[in-house]
């Protein structure tokens, strides 16, 4: 049995392959002229915080192959969000578990309570 490793935002809990593979298209029969190549590593410090959309509005509905369009002049920033009423406890949010993070990373006690 093979082993995966997988890497869990400390954020959102949202898991993710450490190594990416191809797996999937090539398990779906995936032409390999639409196969774009190795996928990069997973990282975490890909976006800036300071211009990355944080609450992001999209649309739907175009019908098959649509997708969820995003709408970039509604969407707001961290900084942005901070200053609704509607949207200031997730930034809050965000704030309180970067603390938490740094601290484990620093070896210093989780507060998980606070």
């Amino acid at each position: 049995m093979k082993k995966l490793i997988f890497l869990e935002c400390p954020l959102c809990g949202l898991s993710r392959p450490l190594v990416k593979t191809l797996c999937y298209a090539t398990k779906r029969h995936v032409p390999p002229e639409r196969i774009l190549g190795e996928k990069p590593p997973s990282r975490f410090d890909v976006l800036d915080p300071g211009t990355a959309p944080f609450i992001d509005i999209r649309e739907t509905g175009g019908g098959r192959g649509f997708g969820f369009r995003r709408i970039i002049e509604e969407c707001l920033t961290l900084a942005q969000a901070m200053g609704t009423e509607e949207y200031r406890d997730l930034v809050e949010q965000v704030r309180q578990q970067c603390h938490r993070i740094l601290k484990a990373i620093e070896g210093g006690k989780s507060n998980a309570g606070k």
